[in-house]
């Protein structure tokens, strides 16, 4: 078994002084705050490790880190921190992270000051005690309910088992590392600019938007990526020493847009302190250090001057394209809404069969998007796309939709497995179970059952690698992933007939990033797909207590194959073309991207 990853593990106040704080102490040091400033000074450092993670520079976390325990962490907690602690690196033992200040956002909105309090932006004992609390906060993330059944699954791991930390960690892990922002603005430019203009889709995703909220599609998107580069644009010692960069006017976007158009955004995007707390105030089954739903959905505060702060840009960065889709989908109802779903599954899957059909050796393996079977039975379309190379052949199912907030979120694991099985499974028509219906309709022994697919000859095939593609990194992970390959070994066990000579090794699930890594390495040279991908599926079994996922096995399969690190250029070459388009646009300047290295 390779070794995991290593995993940044967040300091605990527990681990410091050897006692687990209590969620009223927290509490009581927030009600002494004013709301205003210790919700601005928090998003603050939401911004910088936006920032952090977007750069992914191990030497400017340990600085950011090292700055932020200077500046929030008082003389004993400093003390504590290095006999505890000794020489362990900040970009391994984080002191801040994103769930713990997004929960503490929540505690803020709820029961600090309206007016009056104390102001932790200007007052370092206030200071002090916001980051005794962030501190305090991270040691009670995790239930001691959870706590005790993941200590009782450590006696006897299964896959089952490991769903149970994919739920515990899961929410964490999302807000913690956002998707690359270089994939993410990169992947909304094609699919948004590009792909939407030739897929036909059940319904027109740009008219929906403008009908709802009075603002086109790529309106909405370039004031989306506008905001993202206030971020983006900057270096990391800006947001630090100048706090103002964090409060946007309402003007921002200059005299380019007009007045009306700002309004339309603003009344979408952003939210007062309470609108915010009516909000977080509902009565919810979710764990609140879990969901951020009201955060994600208007991730911006309007203050009583009409000014505007970020929560998280983590958050704005999803609205390029998850984000987007709820706010279209969410002021649907009925056809129209389940039509919203199925259109950007037609998109997701046109993007995927794009960036894979581009990312193949044409002089040794053909990609086909979309094969259909000849005749006219049920079912006409097979697989979302299939690779042929000789011998093998890899069939994949993209699946662009995510579990319910009710399945990620609420620490139920009964409800997480449905959920997992509806959507990626062995339901039907999930995943598992789409691969498995029509790998064994492609490859039966038996040729009254057999189709043929048009246009794909499989007459050599041998070897079939199964592959599902998902955007949701709840179906992806490590946790996740046995879980799904044994679904597929053991439903393959009870229903494949197949050609004798057909063999089927383990599930391949990748991430939509996994994907584009994939297409800047074979773009390269560096292997083709075919390679690569039965590499994994052989490497990908689902023995009990065994974790595997592609972020795991990949850099093994690149050390074994001593391929050096690629760097993803078209992707940054097109984050760069957006960035400079939507700078132009907006504020007349060429942009000087913080990624750049």
């Amino acid at each position: 078994m390779p070794m995991l990853p290593r995993t940044a593990v967040y300091i605990t106040w527990e681990e410091l002084f050897d006692v687990r704080p209590k969620e009223e102490e927290i509490l009581e040091t927030v009600r002494q705050f004013n709301r205003q400033s210790a919700a601005i000074l928090l998003a603050r450092l939401e911004a910088r490790l936006f920032l952090d993670l977007a750069i992914r520079n191990e030497s400017e976390t340990i600085r950011l880190q090292s700055f932020l325990v200077a500046n929030f962490w008082d003389d004993e907690l400093l003390t504590r921190a290095k006999e505890r602690m000794g020489t362990s690196r900040l970009d391994y033992r984080i002191a801040f992270h994103s769930q713990q200040i997004l929960t503490l956002m929540r505690s803020v909105v709820l029961h600090s000051l309206p007016t009056g309090g104390t102001e932790p932006d200007i007052d370092k004992d206030a200071r002090f005690a916001l980051g005794r609390a962030l501190l305090k906060t991270s040691s009670l993330l995790m239930s001691g309910e959870m706590k005790a059944k993941i200590a009782q699954d450590r006696r006897k791991p299964s896959a089952r088992n490991y769903l149970r930390l994919q739920l515990s960690l899961g929410a964490g892990n999302e807000v913690t590392n956002p998707p690359p922002v270089m994939n993410g603005v990169a992947r909304s430019a094609v699919i948004f600019e590009e792909i939407l203009t030739r897929t036909p889709t059940p319904i027109d995703l740009s008219k929906a938007l403008e009908g709802r909220t009075g603002l086109s599609l790529n309106t909405y998107v370039d004031l989306t990526l506008g905001l993202l580069s206030a971020y983006l644009g900057r270096k990391p010692s800006e947001l630090v020493e100048n706090a103002g960069i964090s409060i946007l006017g309402p003007d921002y976007f200059g005299p380019s847009v007009s007045s009306e158009t700002a309004h339309k955004f603003w009344e979408m995007e952003s939210t007062t302190f309470d609108e915010l707390r009516t909000r977080l105030s509902m009565e919810s089954e979710l764990i609140p250090c879990q969901d951020f739903t009201a955060f994600r959905m208007r991730p911006f505060v309007r203050l009583d001057n009409g000014k505007l702060f970020c929560i998280n840009p983590g958050f704005v960065q999803e609205k390029l394209e998850v984000g987007l889709f709820w706010t279209i989908t969410n002021n649907l109802q009925g056809a129209d809404r389940k039509s919203a779903f199925d259109a950007w599954g037609k998109l997701f899957e046109a993007y995927i069969n794009e960036t894979l059909q581009t990312a193949v050796d044409p002089a040794r393996e053909e990609y086909f998007p979309r094969p259909d079977f000849i005749g006219k039975k049920h079912h006409h379309e097979s697989f979302d796309g299939i690779l042929v190379a000789g011998r093998v052949c890899a069939v994949f199912e993209c699946k662009g939709g995510f579990l319910p907030n009710d399945a990620k979120y609420a620490e139920d694991l009964d409800e997480f497995v449905k959920a997992l099985e509806r959507k990626f499974g062995t339901d039907q028509r999930a995943g598992v179970e789409q691969l498995v219906r029509k790998i064994n309709q492609v490859f039966s022994r038996d040729m009254k059952v057999r189709r043929e697919l048009e246009g794909v000859d499989v007459s050599a095939v041998e070897i079939v690698v199964p592959v599902l593609v998902v955007q949701d990194n709840f179906a992806s992970s490590l946790f996740t992933l046995p879980w799904l390959a044994r679904s597929f070994r053991d439903l393959m066990r009870k229903t494949a007939a197949l050609d004798e000579r057909i063999v089927w090794p383990s599930l391949v699930v990748l991430h939509v990033e996994d994907v584009e890594r994939l297409s800047s390495y074979v773009k390269a040279g560096a292997f083709t797909l075919s390679e690569c991908l039965l590499d994994f599926s052989a490497k990908g079994d689902p023995a009990p207590g065994r974790l595997f996922s592609f972020d795991l096995l990949f850099p093994e399969y690149l050390r074994e194959k001593g391929i050096e690190k690629v760097p993803p250029t078209e992707l940054d070459r097109t984050l760069r073309k957006v960035l400079e388009r939507v700078s132009m646009r907006f504020f007349g300047r060429h942009l000087e991207p913080s990624l750049t290295p």
